[in-house]
């Protein structure tokens, strides 16, 4: 399986930037593509996001895990790649069960503060990750957070992040499926594609993914789907490359292998 040298990049490498509680400290747009992961609190986004990072056993990089729902508090932004070389903006964000471990003003703040996120980042946000827990499927707050995030009457208005209102791209991610038998299981892929269908445009939303970050399965399918956005500079060509030898028309080879064969044929006429 696939790694994370599928991104190219080695885990010290790998490095926390900044943190966002408020939409004023949400930082500025850069050239790096952006993927984001939400869901339901201890759904499992800051385990999937370290499995697939292979930071699980680093604690200073790693983003904050816990049995405890809420341990995430705010928007943390993860480079991968040192500075110049980065490659790709990884977002983990507070679950949206947060209202039970904070007060009720403090929740209202993050929640606006990611949809203003997720509403207003424009093109660079290329994709959102849902994690739904495979064991239960969509619940309520699951289809209200998606309802308000791809509300088009939300779209009027001056956008707080001065980007204009772009759907991102959704992919659903059912995690603990080493937790589901595999019958029920495919019964609950085809149940959340429906629900999709209901709720938000078919175009945004892209194939449901299945892991287990606990158990590492089927890690590759989320890391392959990452290292796809990732952006691939122009190949340079070298000095030796680019001095490439004139290639002789295929018309003039025919006629010299001809005129050889004549040199022989007369040299051979003159010895008889």
């Amino acid at each position: 399986e696939i790694s994370v040298k599928a991104f190219d990049v080695p885990a010290w490498a790998i490095k926390k930037i900044h943190s966002a509680q408020k939409i004023e400290e949400i930082p500025p747009i850069s050239d790096l593509p952006e993927v984001t992961f939400i869901g339901r609190s201890n759904v499992g986004k800051s385990t999937l996001l370290n499995a697939i990072l292979g930071i699980m056993r680093k604690p200073l990089v790693r983003a904050t895990i816990s049995n405890k729902p809420g341990e995430t508090k705010q928007l943390d932004f993860f480079r991968l790649g040192k500075k110049s070389k980065g490659q790709m903006i990884l977002v983990d964000t507070p679950g949206f069960g947060f209202a039970h471990t904070t007060n009720e003003e403090d929740s209202e703040t993050f929640l606006n503060t990611l949809l203003a996120y997720l509403r207003g980042r424009g093109s660079v946000l290329k994709r959102v990750c849902m994690l739904i827990d495979s064991r239960h499927g969509f619940k309520r707050n699951d289809i209200e957070f998606l309802k308000k995030l791809y509300d088009n009457k939300k779209s009027e208005g001056k956008n707080p992040l001065g980007a204009p209102f772009k759907p991102p791209k959704l992919q659903i991610i059912l995690t603990k499926c080493d937790l589901v038998l595999r019958r029920d299981l495919a019964r609950r892929v085809t149940k959340v594609r429906n629900e999709l269908n209901d709720v938000i445009p078919r175009e945004t939303f892209l194939p449901v993914l299945m892991v287990s970050a606990l158990k590492e399965k089927a890690l590759a399918d989320v890391q392959r789907e990452l290292a796809g956005l990732i952006n691939t500079p122009p190949r340079e060509e070298t000095q030796h490359e680019s001095i490439k030898p004139e290639r002789k028309p295929v018309i003039e080879k025919s006629n010299k292998v001809i005129r050889k064969r004549e040199r022989f044929q007369t040299k051979c006429t003159g010895k008889n």
